[in-house]
């Protein structure tokens, strides 16, 4: 494959490139508060979050939210978690939320492998790139 070629297949799959934000209801004030200091990423996710929950209470009690991960309804007032699929590239200013129940995941890790799990499932080609730093942290 030429550079030129490689290039754009790089460029190509950047564009289809995705956080995936683990907000766990502990989660969410640390959320908040760096929406309001103008960190734009965490306005994103409690966007898609706050789009979730209104889904959520608009449900009609017999057909609810479910989890991603199992069929167990999630309801307002019931412990759930959400993992929110944000584009990387800004210019689309939404993502989308995937409840997580407390019977399948609680901690951030259990959470984020559901997830991903869940997303497999309607995107089989879906590759997980981990980014790290050189000491040892996430990107």
């Amino acid at each position: 494959m030429s550079t030129r070629a490689a290039f754009l297949h790089a460029s190509a799959e950047m564009v289809a490139a995705v956080d995936l934000v683990v907000c766990r209801p502990v989660d969410a004030l640390g959320f908040i508060r760096a929406a309001a200091r103008g960190d734009r990423r965490a306005a994103r996710v409690m966007t898609a979050v706050d789009d979730a929950l209104h889904q959520l209470d608009a449900a009609p009690p017999r057909s609810p939210l479910l989890c991603a991960a199992c069929p167990q309804p999630l309801r307002p007032g019931t412990a759930y978690s959400f993992v929110v699929h944000l584009p990387v590239d800004e210019r689309t200013p939404y993502g989308f939320a995937l409840g997580i129940c407390r019977r399948c995941a609680t901690s951030r890790a259990e959470v984020r492998r559901k997830a991903v799990a869940a997303l497999r499932v309607e995107m089989p080609g879906l590759r997980v790139v981990e980014a790290t730093h050189a000491s040892g942290g996430r990107a």
